[in-house]
Order: structure tokens, then C-alpha cells, then sequence
């Protein structure tokens, strides 16, 4: 489906981060591709854009993918990509230490900036309800200056989002609704398709 990106194996990464780039490259791979439409192709960026509650921003909304890029550490393998503060390093104590696989911060030109922090799974992830609460929580710390951590562009608001194939099928009930948004990765190849 997507051609073929080399991953570095991270050293938190758990069981289902791994699975995902071993058993199941291109949801990843088309992650990736779509991270570097985002900044390069406008089209797909207001698409992108318009699957979330931001919708009204996606004509004029522009990537702060540069400013992710300095704010992270060097050996960050890309500017979106395992997000991760440890939860005894994080103000607000609520952050349970898991990375958020995909962060894109934007910004309008009045200054507004909101960001997707969004779940990337494989078809046989064992996301949990208590992972993906974890994804709001650190969306909600992640935007509140007094809690933001340093590796993190300042936003004022943002959204959650789940990145998945169209068949997957959640080990429990309430999974997916933790996500204010469900995307599909197919949905991502068709549009970088177009």
C-alpha cells in the first residue's frame, strides 16, 4: 500500500509500538507519508484537518513542524513522531508515561494554534481503554502553559484522534470513543493517492 520507510526501534517502545513496525510496516510507513504531506502538501493538510473539531481552521491552518523539529531532542528520529515525558517529569502528575505516536502542532494567522495528538494501532493492538484515556490526558496537560513540558509547541487547544485500519477491532468496550476522532489509514492512502 505504502512504500517501504526504515523506523528506529525505540527504547520505550512496548509490545504494540513494535508489532506495528515489524507485522504491520505500511499503517506506519503511511503514517509517516502523511507526516510529510502535512508539511509539503496543502491539499492533504486541510483534508486532514477537516476530520477533526478544527475543521474551520483547515483552509489557512499551517504546520509548526519546523518549531516541533527544534523543540525536540537530537536524537528524535522525526519532528511528529513518540511524543514522551516520564510521568514523575510531567507538572501535572496525570500523564502515565506512554508516548502519543503522533503529534502536529498548527497554527492560524491570527495565532491560534491547536494540535491532534493521535494513536497509531495495528490490527491486533491490545489498546486499552486506560491507554487511550491517557491520550486525552496528555492533550489536556500538553495545552495548559503552566503544565506544557519543554519538547512541546505551545497550543491552545487540541484534539485526540485514533489512526487505525478499517477493520480494527478494539480488545475492549469504550475504546474508541475515547477519540474525538477515528481516521483510517486506507482513507490516508486513497487521499495521498489523489
Amino acid at each position: 500500500m505504502f512504500q517501504r520507510v526504515e523506523f528506529v526501534r525505540f527504547p520505550y517502545a512496548n509490545f504494540d509500538e513494535v508489532f506495528i513496525m515489524v507485522s504491520n510496516p505500511d499503517v506506519l510507513d503511511g503514517v509517516s507519508l502523511a507526516a510529510d504531506a502535512i508539511v509539503t502538501n496543502g491539499e492533504f493538510r486541510r483534508w486532514l484537518i477537516q476530520q477533526t473539531k478544527f475543521s474551520k481552521h483547515a483552509v489557512d491552518a499551517i504546520s509548526l513542524s519546523e518549531c516541533q523539529k527544534k523543540n525536540r531532542s537530537p536524537n528524535a528520529n522525526n519532528w511528529w513522531q513518540y511524543y514522551w515525558i516520564v510521568s514523575d517529569e510531567c507538572s501535572c502528575k496525570k500523564c502515565d508515561g506512554r508516548p502519543t505516536d503522533f503529534l502536529c502542532v498548527f497554527k492560524t494567522p491570527d495565532d491560534f494554534r491547536f494540535a491532534i495528538h493521535a494513536k497509531i494501532v495495528s490490527d491486533h493492538s491490545n489498546l486499552t481503554v486506560k491507554m487511550a484515556e491517557g491520550y486525552r490526558q496528555r492533550a489536556e496537560c500538553w495545552m495548559d502553559p503552566s503544565t506544557t513540558p519543554d519538547t512541546i509547541v505551545p497550543h491552545h487547544e487540541a484534539t485526540t484522534m485514533l489512526i487505525c485500519r478499517e477493520g480494527f477491532s478494539p480488545k475492549g468496550p469504550g475504546v474508541m470513543t475515547c477519540f474525538d476522532s477515528v481516521l483510517y489509514i486506507e482513507d490516508i492512502a486513497a487521499r495521498l493517492a489523489s
